[in-house]
């Protein structure tokens, strides 16, 4: 409820940030946000379904208690970025031109949320990143219409490179200097850019110290276990 709590005082700052880029925006009329996620493909069961449901809750308690201001209510535009990111860029395109939203809002990879930044800041369009994390979707672009409120992945290499260098001495017996990190990751458009800078991501001196080793893995499709003849 917390969580719903906070993404509900989000929504309204983004519709309080809305009105005051559209001045001209009628008082009956809704404000129509695109609500993009994977709502199909391999990023769906990984979270993106369950983010696009927390976002219709928060809308939902939001008009249920009168809209931004108490005035304008949100009307969702649902879409399915298929976790793609050409699907993704396509979509927002589509909800710009066609389905005339004025924010979009969602994002659950990296991969897409990269490319989509620089196209919806250039159409001068709110894009407001819920769930993907990457670092590089934001770092030194000086975006003016693209939001990201929450942790990014440069913090939790910070966040774990500091509780290893906390914890190895009194927890494993070696020191945070010696310590040596193996990190493993699927070598996908969402996880790579991110994974190398994590193991050096902290600045503090005792962790920089630790050395580390990247093994990676090529990704491959899953495929559901055969039934039992």
């Amino acid at each position: 409820m917390i969580a719903l709590a906070r993404l509900s005082r989000r929504l309204l700052l983004v519709g309080v940030a809305l009105l005051a880029a559209l001045p001209a925006l009628a008082q009956e009329k809704p404000i129509r946000i695109g609500v993009l996620y994977d709502l199909s493909g391999p990023f769906a069961a990984a979270g993106s379904v369950a983010s696009s449901i927390g976002a219709q809750i928060a809308i939902d308690l939001t008009n249920e208690r009168g809209g931004v201001f108490g005035k304008y209510k949100i009307e969702a535009v649902n879409a399915d970025s298929q976790s793609k990111a050409d699907v993704a860029i396509n979509e927002a395109e589509r909800l710009i031109s066609q389905e005339h939203v004025d924010i979009i809002l969602g994002i659950y990879a990296s991969a897409a949320a990269v490319p989509l930044a620089s196209k919806v800041e250039e159409q001068k369009k709110i894009l407001w990143i819920t769930t993907a994390v990457a670092t590089a979707v934001v770092k030194d672009k000086n975006l003016k219409y693209v939001f990201r409120a929450q942790i990014h992945s440069d913090q939790y290499g910070q966040a774990s490179a500091g509780f290893l260098a906390e914890h190895a001495k009194a927890k494993l017996g070696v020191e945070p200097k010696d310590l040596k990190v193996a990190i493993i990751y699927e070598d996908g458009p969402s996880t790579a850019p991110g994974s190398p800078r994590r193991a050096s991501a902290s600045p503090r001196k005792r962790a920089s110290k630790s050395s580390s080793r990247r093994l990676i893995r090529r990704a491959r499709p899953i495929s559901p276990p055969s039934s039992p003849s």
